[in-house]
């Protein structure tokens, strides 16, 4: 825990109340779900989710502090360096996922776009991901 609370003072100043946020989006108009959730500083979060936009669900709560450590820490170590391949697909994707840290887009997943994470912040996104990602099946229920 002491590793947790060094790194949580070592931050940068807040730029946005939003530590971390994580919106899907849909790129045609398509009857696919978008839903975004915001988790803050505080380690309150919020979930909503719509179809052609319509709020179909929405919900929200709180991170235990040991939870909320977990993603500063791992936000706080990812680089977020992104490469682009010599080579892409040419499918179309209908959705893509975009994240980002303290109110700054950091990295934009897509089908077929060509950029690619770098493999220790895809780890430490994959990190944030196994706490969040319970958070979006509690509102998908």
């Amino acid at each position: 825990m002491a590793d947790a609370r060094r790194d949580i003072a070592a931050m940068p100043a807040m730029k946005s109340d939003v530590l971390f946020e994580m919106e899907q989006r849909n790129k045609a108009d398509v009857a696919l779900t978008e839903f975004e959730l915001q988790i803050k500083h505080d380690g309150t979060w919020t979930y909503f989710e719509t179809m052609k936009q319509s709020i179909k669900k929405r919900g929200s709560g709180k991170l235990s502090p040991k939870k909320l450590a977990i993603v500063r820490r791992e936000l706080a170590r990812a680089k977020w360096t992104v490469t682009t391949a010599d080579v892409t697909c040419m499918a179309f994707a209908a959705q893509f996922t975009e994240y980002a840290v303290d109110g700054v887009p950091v990295w934009r997943d897509e089908m077929c776009s060509g950029n690619i994470l770098d493999a220790k912040s895809s780890k430490r996104l994959a990190n944030v991901m196994a706490i969040v990602t319970p958070l979006i099946a509690s509102m998908t229920k």
